[in-house]
């Protein structure tokens, strides 16, 4: 006797059966190709004080910012401090980034060791919201070319830096676009075309990263949630009240 014909729900199930079978093998294959890698960073002992934001428009240093603003340094306030600092920063930057890094708009961090030891980049960061202009103001930066980080719209505006570089056709392209930028609306810039910042006494501390984006102490047991931070907080005031009563 032959067997009897499959039904349509047979096939159907055998189907979705053998695609859940070719995607676990897929998993299976990829999972054995990958393997764990550990990426390490050397630690050093920084100063500080010795660390600054540079803004980069365009392929030059426009300005640079203490790193550190939640701190005082009367270090840097000593006479020829600055300009020494900014000589060095400038020349570092004209010398090793200027015209090797691809991007022509960013934010470089770097270290200035004392004595002669020389310049350190510590990062490189988009000009965005992630990233802070520390003691200058967006508006004080000329990135009027791009979206600027705190939203700013508009038809006359280039899209961000990471769009601008998604929607290129290749880097070289991208490249030249801020070359012919470069040589339309870009002027040399010396040491004394630099502002560099830093905190000049006490009183023009600002709220280091981690004060703005925390939480208080008695909070932190709490879940990850709206509503019981909320209810915590209507309780914590109905307390309050009470004991003013």
């Amino acid at each position: 006797e032959s067997s009897a014909a499959l039904q349509p729900e047979d096939i159907q199930q055998q189907q979705q059966q053998q695609q859940q079978d070719d995607v676990q093998q897929a998993q299976a294959s990829q999972a054995a190709c990958l393997r764990p890698q550990v990426v390490l960073r050397r630690w050093h002992d920084l100063l500080p004080e010795r660390e600054f934001r540079c803004f980069v428009c365009r392929h030059k240093l426009v300005a640079v910012s203490q790193r550190d603003v939640s701190q005082y340094f009367p270090q840097l306030s000593m006479s020829g401090e600055l300009e020494g600092l900014k000589t060095r920063i400038l020349a570092f930057h004209q010398q090793y980034i200027e015209d090797t890094f691809p991007v022509g708009s960013y934010a470089l961090d770097v270290y200035v060791p004392p004595g002669s030891s020389p310049v350190r980049v510590l990062d490189f960061n988009p000009i965005c919201e992630t990233t802070s202009p520390l003691l200058f103001t967006w508006d004080e930066l000329p990135y009027k070319h791009m979206q600027q980080p705190i939203g700013a719209t508009g038809s006359d505006l280039d899209p961000p830096l990471g769009q601008q570089l998604h929607q290129a056709h290749n880097l070289q392209q991208y490249q030249q676009h801020e070359s012919a930028q470069l040589q339309q609306q870009a002027a040399s810039h010396g040491s004394g075309d630099v502002e560099l910042r830093v905190v000049c006494d006490a009183g023009m501390i600002m709220p280091g990263a981690r004060a703005a984006t925390g939480m208080p102490l008695d909070m932190l047991g709490l879940q990850d949630s709206f509503q019981e931070v909320l209810s915590a907080m209507q309780q914590q005031q109905q307390q309050e009240q009470r004991s003013t009563e």
